[in-house]
C-alpha cells in the first residue's frame, strides 16, 4: 500500500465496490486495503458488491473483511434491489446481527426512500465499458454492438452483475440529467 493511502485510511476509507462497471477490486485486494486502514485504527465503508442477485455473498464479504482485518466495516446505504429479491433482506440483516454478536462491528446506513441513484452505465454490462466511456459511445454506432447489449440486459440474469434494469425495471428509470462530454458529440 502507498504511504499515502495508508497517511488517509486513517480519515476515511469508502470503496464503491458496487458501482464500478470496468475494474472490480478482487476480494485479496480488499482484504489487504482493510489491513491498511487497520494500521492506522481506521474503518472499512463500502457500497457493497450487490444489492440484489448476489446479496448474501456480498454481505458475507463485508463480514469477512471485518473478520480477517479486525476492523469496522459500514455497508453504505444498504437495500435490496427488484422486487424478486426483496425478500432477501430479512436474511441479510440477519447475518450483520449474527456478525455483531459474534464480536464484530458490522454496520449499515440506509437512505429513508425507494429509490436508487446511479448512473446510466450501472445498466450495461462491464464488459461493453472495459475501453472507457468514449469507446463505448462509439460502439453504440454498430447495431450489432446494440443488439448485444439489449439481449445481455433483458435476457441473461448473469448473478455476478447488479442488472438494474433487469431487476428493477427501465419502466421505474427516471433520468434526472445528462452531461454530454464534447468528445462523445
Amino acid at each position: 500500500m502507498s504511504d499515502l493511502l495508508i497517511r488517509n485510511a486513517r480519515i476515511y476509507d469508502g470503496t464503491g465496490v458496487m458501482g464500478l462497471s470496468n475494474r472490480k477490486p478482487t476480494p485479496q485486494e480488499l482484504f489487504e486495503l482493510s489491513k491498511a486502514v487497520r494500521e492506522c485504527g481506521g474503518m472499512y465503508t463500502t457500497h457493497s458488491r450487490s444489492e440484489s442477485a448476489s446479496l448474501f455473498e456480498s454481505v458475507q464479504e463485508c463480514i469477512d473483511i471485518a473478520k480477517y482485518a479486525d476492523i469496522p466495516v459500514n455497508i453504505s446505504h444498504f437495500k435490496v434491489v427488484g422486487k424478486t429479491f426483496w425478500t432477501r433482506c430479512s436474511k441479510a440483516l440477519a447475518m450483520i446481527d449474527e456478525a455483531n454478536r459474534q464480536g464484530l462491528s458490522v454496520t449499515f446506513d440506509a437512505y429513508p426512500y425507494t429509490a436508487v441513484s446511479t448512473t446510466t452505465t450501472s445498466a450495461i454490462p462491464a464488459k461493453f465499458l472495459d475501453k472507457g466511456n468514449a469507446a463505448f459511445a462509439k460502439s453504440l454506432e454498430d447495431p450489432n454492438v446494440v443488439e448485444a447489449i439489449r439481449r445481455e440486459i433483458f435476457e441473461i440474469d448473469d448473478p455476478g452483475w447488479d442488472n438494474s434494469a433487469l431487476h428493477a425495471g427501465l419502466e421505474n428509470f427516471l433520468i434526472i440529467g445528462a452531461d454530454i462530454a464534447r468528445e462523445l458529440m
